[in-house]
Order: C-alpha cells, then structure tokens, then sequence
C-alpha cells in the first residue's frame, strides 16, 4: 500500500553537480513499519546552469508523477495545455485524502474518530454534489457557492439555483456547530487538495449563521441528590459527589493525581494545567463532611494509584458520561449547578469564579476586598449540607 506520493529527492556531489531520485514509501499493512523505496533518476553536469537546474527538477517531478500513476492506478489524469494542473475526480480525492490520514506514519494522521467522522462527512457530501450538481466531475470545479450557497435550491425546497451545502445542512435542521465541523472537514479536504496542485485556489468558506447561546435550565436539588443516591457503586457516587460539590471540570477530575486530596484540613487541591488563558485550574476548593467521608473511603480503595480517580477500561470522562446519559444530563450540569447553588447562597461573584476556576475572577479579586477562607468554607458547607441523610 502507497503512503502519501513519491517525491523528488536532490542530491549535491562533491564535483557540483546533482544527482536525482525518485522516493516513496509502502506498508505492507496498518501494524508493519514503513518501507522506503529509491529509484534512480539521472545525474546533471558539473555546475549546472539554472536553467539546466530547472529542466531537470521539472522533467524529475514529471517522472514522480508518472511514477505515481504506475504505483497508484488510474487515479488522476493530466489536463491539456495547462502545466502543471491535473484533473481529479472529486470521489478520488476524498478517497486519496482519507487514505492519506488513516494510514500510519503520515504528517496529517489524526485520530480513529476524527477519521470516522470525516469519512461520514465525506460520504454525505459527495451524494449530495452528485444529486444536486451531476455535471460536477472534477474537484478543481468545486466553488465557493457549491459549498456555502443560498437559500433555496433544486434540492426540494425552492427553485431556482442549486443551495450549497451549508445551506442544504442548515433547512434540514443541522445545528449550526455540526455544519461548522462539517466545513472544516471539507476545509482540509480542499486544503489538501491545493497543496498537491489539484485545485488553483482554495474556495472562500463562510461560517453559518449560530443561533443566540440561551442560559441552561440548572437542575433542581433534588434531582442532583437522586442522581447522586441513584449510582449502583460506592465509586460512581464518589465521583458524581465531588463534581456537584466542587464544580470541577471532567479533565480536572480526570488528572487529580493521589495527593491531590489534603484529608487533614480537609481540602482538595487541584493542580496547575496547560489551558487557554480562560481558564485556571490551580486552585484550592474546601471539602465538606460529606464528600470527606466519600474521599476518605476513594483513598482507601485506590490506595497505591497514581490518580485519585483512577479505573479500568475507558477513561473516568467517558464513564461519567455512561453513567449520566440514562438520567439525561451530563457531568458539565453538574458544574452549572453547582455555580448556581453558590449564587442562591449570596457567595460573591469573584469568589464563585475563583472555585470554578474562572480567569475574570482571579482579575477582579485583586481589586476587591478579600472574603476569609472561613466564609469561603462556610459557602460551600451550604452546598455539602443538601446532600445529608
């Protein structure tokens, strides 16, 4: 199997002159390693002229493109008249670039589930080029219009000219963050294709329309007590415990490494991480009689570990995930909820920012009259206390 396309390699001699090969590389399957493949192409006179020098990188590239069509079938097919564009079927370009990014040992390898869903993406797309634009062959055809579009179109909505894609997503109820992951799927895609010299430009992608964020309805506390009660283990309601009475996010939770829990003060101490300038992990958070005794049973349980949330098979985040979906919420409703309790509790606002992890909060406490670490404990003892027997 071909990996990515041969490509010239220059060599420069000790009597001036240059020497040229062509090189690729194959795998026999996903799991071998890589082999690279050398072949000969031809050696310049001493101290070549530039324009010698440019004869022979053009005629070498020709050479790896032929080398390409042998190695490969018949994928791509020169156009006439016009140096150094070739024509490529849009099916074989999506096919050429998702064999590209699936295949080990590649510069844009991604991970299974970007390939999956680019492969979904893809699949979408072309039926929809094919159904809409039948006379679109080639993936140098492809514009901007056939991509964002207008309202409209010969898709079964209105007539007139054919919508875009964006467009054809956006009436049939594709919320706008779907159809902007799916624009930057194809984004790479024609990226992709401009830098092997398939398309002369790469078409202009306009973002959809986003809908207005609406606030969340938080959820009550008894649901949040249920939920927590509800869990079949000792570990799930730890877990679910600490995130409703900490606010802490699911990769916090996730990386809480053993010491991370003081059960001494009692308090829990998140470590520094590498984030955007939003947000800031680093903070101390007090503990609760409450979630005390369930961390005091976790440590004993996970005693030798090197994460205080440590488990078997999938990551903490996806089972906490698995564990909520019945329930019809997710792990980030834990943390709205318990921001919303601090507001309900008369906590300030930097101070509630600063137990989420908030930047703005860190700035405006520097500017704000302090609030003891005992009204601090005292504000989260209200949210601990919900949760007694």
């Amino acid at each position: 199997m071909l990996l990515g396309r041969p490509h010239v390699w220059e060599r420069k001699n000790k009597d001036k002159s240059r020497a040229f090969a062509i090189r690729w590389y194959t795998v026999d399957d996903p799991q071998s390693p890589r082999k690279s493949h050398v072949e000969r192409f031809g050696r310049t006179e001493p101290d070549p002229s530039h324009a010698s020098l440019v004869d022979w990188r053009h005629r070498a590239k020709e050479c790896a493109y032929e080398k390409l069509r042998e190695l490969s079938g018949p994928l791509v097919a020169r156009e006439p008249g016009k140096r150094g564009h070739t024509l490529v079927t849009i099916d074989k370009a999506a096919e050429w670039f998702l064999g590209g990014i699936a295949q080990p040992g590649m510069s844009f390898s991604r991970s299974q589930a970007t390939v999956k869903r680019r492969i979904r993406t893809y699949r979408m797309f072309l039926e929809y080029i094919h159904k809409v634009y039948p006379d679109l062959k080639y993936i140098s055809s492809i514009s901007a219009k056939h991509i964002n579009g207008e309202e409209g179109g010969r898709d079964g909505h209105s007539p007139g000219q054919p919508a875009g894609w964006a467009t054809y997503r956006r009436l049939n109820g594709i919320k706008p963050n779907t159809i902007l992951t799916e624009l930057s799927d194809i984004r790479s895609l024609m990226e992709f294709a401009y830098r092997e010299s398939w398309i002369r430009d790469v078409p202009r992608f306009l973002s959809p329309p986003m809908e207005r964020a609406v606030r969340p309805i938080v959820m009550p506390a008894s649901r949040v007590i249920q939920i927590v009660r509800g869990q079949p283990t000792e570990f799930r309601r730890a877990c679910l415990l600490t995130l409703a009475c900490t606010g802490l996010r699911q990769g916090e939770l996730r990386s809480l490494p053993f010491t991370a829990y003081d059960s001494a003060v009692p308090v829990l101490n998140v470590p520094k991480q590498m984030t955007v300038r939003t947000k800031l992990h680093q903070r101390s958070i007090p503990v609760g009689p409450n979630l005390a005794k369930a961390l005091n049973g976790l440590c004993q349980m996970n005693a030798g570990q090197f994460y205080l949330f440590a488990v078997k098979g999938k990551m903490i985040t996806s089972q906490l995930n698995e564990w909520l979906k019945p329930w019809g919420c997710s792990p980030h409703d834990l943390r709205r909820w318990f921001q919303a309790t601090l507001e309900s509790c008369d906590c300030p606002s930097y101070r509630i920012d600063d137990f989420m992890g908030h930047a703005p909060g860190r700035t405006r406490g520097a500017y704000t009259p302090s609030l003891r670490w005992e009204d601090a404990i005292k504000h989260i003892m209200d949210i601990d206390k919900i949760f007694n027997d």
